[in-house]
């Protein structure tokens, strides 16, 4: 069976000027496609909070203590956004640098 793509754009033309007409498909159209842009925003969010992390120094040395020093500050420095619990020191964030 060939393409006709003659057939093809009246057919296409001819459904569009039906939809077009049509104004509550155009509404209910629309409005379901903001429906899903607002519910999907609100949804789908990259951030991660209370994420428990590990580190391994397997250098032991100052520098290498001052890194992760400076990373476990800065996570216990980031605050949470509104509505969500602290940890209060139960989690992921809690430091522990033994001195060899």
């Amino acid at each position: 069976m060939q393409l006709n793509f003659q057939r093809l754009g009246a057919l296409i033309r001819k459904e569009t000027i039906q939809i077009l007409r049509d104004r509550r498909f155009i509404m209910l159209f629309l409005g379901l496609t903001f429906v899903q842009l607002f519910v999907y925003s609100y949804s789908a969010s990259r951030t991660v909070y209370h994420l428990p992390m590990a580190a391994v120094d397997q250098s032991l040395d100052a520098t290498s203590r001052a890194f992760v020093q400076a990373i476990l500050e800065a996570m216990q420095e980031q605050s949470l956004p509104d509505g969500l619990p602290s940890s209060h020191g139960s989690g992921g964030s809690e430091s522990r640098c033994d001195q060899p």
